[in-house]
This record gives structure tokens, C-alpha cells and sequence, in this order.
């Protein structure tokens, strides 16, 4: 392993220690508990550094008594205190497992808590799965994904959103292309555990005089499968399964949430932009930017909007918002004059529908109608994940 020690304050570092935790996250009681390869913890041995988060970070770990393989995701001390994700995940695990849609959301195997000097860092053993939607995209340089791919896959959000909706009241919030995981084979795990070449470490001296080891993240690659890739039969073994709960909501606890400004930006449904109260309709829009997203390889509004545009952008794209909707929305008059005009020049209007048809042409009809169904500004009139499940767009 390459080691770099220098100070905190060095410009000096290798490119990649910029886009892992950073070291300021370390040495407090709301922070990252240090975690090296080789070392144990909680009865799981470390062996690869799978990736990190705002909150979190992940590792590939083997169960010392049994040899199971997790991912071992470590909370930092602020979110093992104040994100209700073990909840979450254990109603997951608990409920209903034979609905189809409990297969593609990631499983809990085990937790744990680890002590260190005043921090306590809530540890979570997930089941390991590959890289995320929004890493596999990148290896197709920009390109939309193939049809078949994308339907198999929607599908299968769409059956864990039925799951978590009807039969574990949890609303997700944050559905995107991250959030999405690729199942792979225990052969690719087994063949994953020794990485092919070394991993990078970065030691850090901290004013405190702390040393802080930082290893380079390194996701399971997932495999393309061999043959056409246009074919829809060459995608019949992709599983996939929604991730990430840090954020989620019980349904009928919304007015109790972490946040009101639920969703990345780009995906966040009108309801939420105006803050007229939100449901489980939310993850509902946020399945249709996604669709919309794999199958033309490009956002439906642009990750880096302003939130002030994108109820404009709405109007552009869906038409006027609803007057009900606008004066429930305790901050429409960011947006909206007294008589429910937007305040600001809106540019000509632009349907989804010919934004389709202009990027996603083998599919258009189908994901027009699909997508029509989703972008419904009111969320009371906004189809149900299981609603969703019998359009034409969906059918396996």
C-alpha cells in the first residue's frame, strides 16, 4: 500500500484523497470512526474500502465465524445518534418477504456498535452489492443505457417502492441513479475480495497531532454482460435493489422528518418546491425523472439548477401548476404572484413528450405514456407504485 503523510493543511495530496470522507470528520464525537483494511470489526474482518458518503463509510467485510461477506456500512457519530435508518431497515427485513418487491431493496444482515474514546459509531452489515446506476452510467461515456436494461430495471425500483410503501409505510425521499444498486453473483464477490492491484493510503497528521489513515474507495465493478446489448434477453439476469435510508420517512411521520426539502433537486416533485406537504406520491416523480434520466442519458432538469427555477422549469415542462397546490405551498410566493403567476418570464414551453422523442426514439411512445402518467403536478391525482406496475412500459 502507497502511504502519503503529510499535514492537514498540505496542498500535496493525491487527487483521489479529495473525493473520499473529509479528514475534518474525523476526531469528534459527531464523526467518522477511523476503519483500515485488515483490521477487525465487530466480528467482520476488512477487506475493501467500498466507498463513502456524507455520513457514512463502506466496506467490504467478512464474518469471522461464518465467512459471510457484508458491506459494512459505518455511521458516522451524528447520524448513528439522530438517522432512524436501522429502523427502517429492520422493518424492511422483517415484513411481508413474500412480495416480489422485497427482493430489490438492500437486505440487513447484522448491526453492531463501536466505542472508541467518547465516539459511538453505529455500524450496519448490509448485504454487498455492486456499484450504483450513477457509476455504471459512467462507463457508458454519457450514452443512454439500452432499452432493455432500463425497463428491467425500473421494474424492479418500482417493485421495491410498492414494498416499502404498502407494506412497510416508509416513503424513501431520495430516489436517484446513486440510490440504486447492482446485485452481482457470489462468484464475482469471492473473486472481489482480493483487489488486483494495491490500494492507495493517505495518513494524515491533524493540528491535534492525530494520524488519520484515509483508503482509496474501490466499488465492485459490474460485469457487462456478453452478447448485444441492444437485445432485451442479454439483460435478463440484472437485479437490482434500492439503497440508502438514511433519509427516509415513515408515511404517516412526514411532519417529523430530518428535513422539509426532501430529493435532490432535479428530481424534487412540486409538491415539495412550493412545501404544500408531502407524501408517498414524492417518490412517485422521482421515479419518472429517473426513468426519464437512464433512458435518454441526460436529467430532465439539470443537476445544478437553482431551486428558484425549478418550479419555472415545471411549468415549462408540465404546464400550470395547480391553484390548490400553489396556496397550500407556504413558500409559492417565492415563485407565484398573488394571482398565481409565475413571477418570473417563463421561456416557451417544451413537453416532455418531444423531449423524448428527440433523445429516446425506439421507445418513444411507450415511455411518453409512461411518463405522462408520472408527471402529474397535483400529487393527489399521481398513480401508485403499484399503479405504475401495469403499464406496458414495466411488463417483464
Amino acid at each position: 500500500m502507497s502511504r502519503n503523510s503529510t499535514s492537514a493543511t498540505s496542498v500535496d495530496r493525491p487527487g483521489w484523497v479529495s473525493r473520499e470522507e473529509p479528514v475534518e470528520s474525523y476526531g469528534k464525537e459527531s464523526g467518522f470512526l477511523p476503519v483500515a483494511i485488515g483490521q477487525e470489526l465487530g466480528g467482520y474482518a476488512i477487506l475493501r474500502k467500498l466507498g463513502c458518503g456524507v455520513y457514512s463509510t463502506v466496506w467490504l467485510a467478512q464474518r469471522k465465524h461464518d465467512g459471510e461477506f457484508a458491506a459494512l456500512k459505518v455511521m458516522s457519530g451524528l447520524a448513528s445518534k439522530h438517522f432512524p435508518e436501522l429502523d427502517f431497515l429492520q422493518r424492511m427485513r422483517n415484513q411481508s418477504p413474500s412480495h416480489p418487491g422485497s427482493l430489490h431493496v438492500t437486505r440487513l444482515i447484522d448491526h453492531f456498535h463501536c466505542s472508541q474514546e467518547d465516539q459511538d459509531n453505529l455500524c450496519l452489515a448490509l448485504e454487498p452489492l455492486s456499484e450504483s446506476l450513477h457509476s455504471f452510467s459512467k462507463r457508458w461515456g454519457g450514452a443512454r443505457f439500452p432499452s432493455g436494461f432500463v425497463r428491467r430495471v425500473m421494474r424492479q425500483v418500482v417493485q421495491g417502492i410498492d414494498f416499502m410503501h404498502t407494506e412497510c409505510n416508509i416513503i424513501h425521499t431520495d430516489i436517484k441513479p446513486d440510490n440504486v444498486m447492482l446485485a452481482i453473483s457470489p462468484e464475482i464477490l469471492q473473486a472481489s475480495v482480493t483487489p488486483t492491484s494495491e490500494i492507495p493510503v493517505d495518513v494524515t497528521v491533524t493540528p491535534a497531532g492525530k494520524e488519520i489513515t484515509r483508503t482509496l474507495s474501490t466499488p465492485i465493478t459490474y460485469p457487462v454482460p456478453p452478447g448485444d446489448l441492444g437485445a432485451s434477453e442479454t439483460w435478463k439476469d440484472v437485479q437490482c435493489k434500492l439503497a440508502d435510508f438514511g433519509v427516509s420517512c415513515w408515511a404517516d411521520k412526514t411532519e417529523e422528518h430530518l428535513m422539509e426539502l426532501i430529493q435532490a433537486p432535479a428530481l424534487r416533485a412540486p409538491e415539495v418546491c412550493l412545501g404544500a406537504g408531502w407524501g408517498k406520491p414524492a417518490d412517485i416523480w422521482s421515479i419518472g425523472c429517473m426513468a426519464y434520466q437512464l433512458m435518454t442519458g441526460s436529467s430532465l432538469i439539470h443537476e445544478e439548477s437553482a431551486d428558484v427555477s425549478i418550479p419555472n422549469l415545471h411549468a415549462i415542462f408540465f404546464g400550470d401548476c395547480p391553484q390548490d397546490l400553489v396556496q397550500r405551498g407556504k413558500y409559492s410566493h417565492m415563485f407565484f404572484n398573488e394571482d398565481g403567476t409565475l413571477k418570473y418570464k417563463m421561456d416557451e414551453r417544451v413537453t416532455v413528450a418531444e423531449m423524448v422523442k428527440r433523445r429516446a426514439p425506439g421507445d418513444a411512445d411507450l415511455l411518453i405514456d409512461f411518463l405522462n402518467q408520472v408527471f402529474v403536478l397535483d400529487p393527489a391525482l399521481r398513480p401508485t407504485a403499484r399503479d405504475l406496475l401495469e403499464h406496458e412500459w414495466l411488463r417483464p
